[in-house]
């Protein structure tokens, strides 16, 4: 079976899933605010680690099952571009680190445990790096506005896929 054959049937397994913001560390700049738009800042947007663990679950219904965890550890910046007769220099506006959770709960049933382990990790990076950061970016991009409107500087939303 194919690596997208593979994938395919790896989602079609996942019987529910969760995301969380297990940390956040914000820093505006607190000597400077206002407006500015597209080109008068630089945005920054990375992932920095990612790591995965599967365990068992207990869901509150009682029933048992399996789950991974997967974790986007995130960093942010925003600059003020700024230029002047000696040149141009960067002003921080704020920056971020954060760890977002992806929590996938599996059917015992699924492709993913009954193939061997070089395999699960391929379908795991294919899933990690693909529809992983498409289902997390959302939640990153909105709480990342919504905090540097609240640090005072208005700035328009972050591109719909920036992260790296």
């Amino acid at each position: 079976m194919d690596l997208k054959e593979s994938l395919k049937k790896f989602l079609e397994s996942i019987e529910n899933q969760l995301i969380t913001l297990k940390h956040i560390d914000f820093y505006a700049n607190p000597s400077v605010d206002g407006s500015f738009g597209e080109g008068q800042i630089t945005r920054e947007l990375k992932l920095s680690k990612v790591e995965v663990a599967l365990f068992d679950m207990v869901s509150v219904e009682g029933k048992k099952g399996r789950a991974i965890m997967i974790e986007y550890h995130g960093e942010y910046k925003d600059s003020l571009l700024e230029s002047d007769n000696e040149g141009s220099k960067d002003i921080e506006l704020v920056r971020a680190t954060f760890i977002y959770v992806l929590k996938l709960h599996i059917s015992d049933k699924s492709i993913f445990f009954n193939i061997g382990e070089e395999e699960r990790r391929k379908i795991l990076k294919a899933f990690i790096d693909s529809t992983g950061k498409l289902m997390i970016f959302p939640y990153i991009r909105h709480i990342l506005h919504m905090l540097t409107l609240e640090a005072g500087f208005n700035v328009p939303p972050i591109k719909p896929i920036m992260i790296k």
